[in-house]
């Protein structure tokens, strides 16, 4: 591999934005975040599927002061990464996160950095956003 080619591929969270890193930024997200989608979920409520060794991503609008909470992780049944849609309510205590349609089992949370197939999915999801030029975001194929 080139070095030219390997300057295009991010190698963490925070080196997917490489324009206006002013106005948007990628990264996992604070104990302050999680806070604020704290709550409590059902323990009944019909879950979608589980998420082992998961991370909680955010997109910071850094212009608009507002945030999209993500969480990757794999998927317990298929062992292949799965993301939600933003979260509404985290209850850790429980374990469970609901997003607009769906709740998430969450099993035990990721150590160290995220994969590179999870940085690839923000980057082409950044791109289906239609945000991916704008942030000078490297394009990927799924």
């Amino acid at each position: 591999m080139t070095d030219d080619l390997r300057q295009q591929i991010p190698s963490s969270l925070s080196d997917i934005i490489r324009r206006r890193r002013d106005e948007l930024e990628v990264g996992l997200a604070t104990a302050e975040e999680l806070a604020v989608v704290d709550g409590l979920i059902d323990a009944d409520a019909a879950v979608v599927a589980t998420l082992d060794g998961w991370w909680a991503v955010v997109l910071r609008d850094l212009v608009e002061d507002r945030y999209l909470l993500l969480l990757y992780g794999e998927n317990s049944e298929t062992g292949k990464l799965r993301r939600t849609s933003g979260v509404q309510t985290l209850d850790l205590d429980q374990m469970l996160a609901r997003t607009q349609d769906a709740v998430y089992a969450l099993g035990k949370p990721a150590d160290g950095n995220p994969p590179f197939e999870m940085i690839f999915d923000i980057c082409a999801e950044l791109h289906r956003r239609g945000l991916g030029e704008r942030y000078g975001v490297p394009q990927v194929w799924e």
